[in-house]
């Protein structure tokens, strides 16, 4: 029986990892200050962009990353706070992701010790790729912000007959 589960588990390696795909990431400081701030990042026609005011503490080491599947139709922007909690008081933050169409349930925003934020203190923008904070609702906590969409149609390709 042991011997079954280890052929399994062997067997099944390589379709774990032909749906890891590929990833790149990149690391930036979240300074405060209260003034708006962007940072963003292009990988083959796709962007992340994270807009952000913060108040409070010192800058913190954030990082962005941009996933997408062996297949390539499926693509992952995130900015978070790597393990650890963020002690910025966010002000506003806006994350937007282009070149794709976002999945709806897709959006994920997180607070302080990886909790998920109340659905109202944020808003999702399905049309133009975007996530951000909620007037008056968002309480200011951010650790994670992710976004997963699939690649849009290369409708500039299409001829007609």
């Amino acid at each position: 029986m042991l011997a079954d589960c280890c052929i399994l588990m062997v067997a099944l390696l390589p379709l774990v990892a032909a749906n890891d795909g590929e990833k790149q990431e990149k690391e930036f400081d979240v300074k405060p200050g209260g003034q708006a701030q962007k940072f963003s990042h292009t990988w083959e026609g796709i962007s992340c962009e994270f807009v952000y005011a913060a108040q409070g503490g010192t800058k913190e080491l954030w990082l962005m990353s941009l996933r997408k599947t062996q297949d390539g139709t499926s693509h992952e922007c995130s900015v978070e706070r790597p393990g650890a909690v963020s002690y910025l008081y966010f002000m506003h933050f806006e994350l937007k992701f282009t070149g794709v169409k976002l999945l709806k349930n897709e959006v994920h925003v997180y607070g302080n010790n990886g909790q998920p934020l109340n659905s109202k203190e944020y808003e999702v923008d399905m049309k133009n790729g975007r996530v951000h904070d909620a007037p008056n609702n968002f309480k200011s906590q951010l650790s994670k912000v992710l976004i997963v969409g699939v690649r849009r149609p290369e409708e500039d390709n299409r001829t007609e007959l």
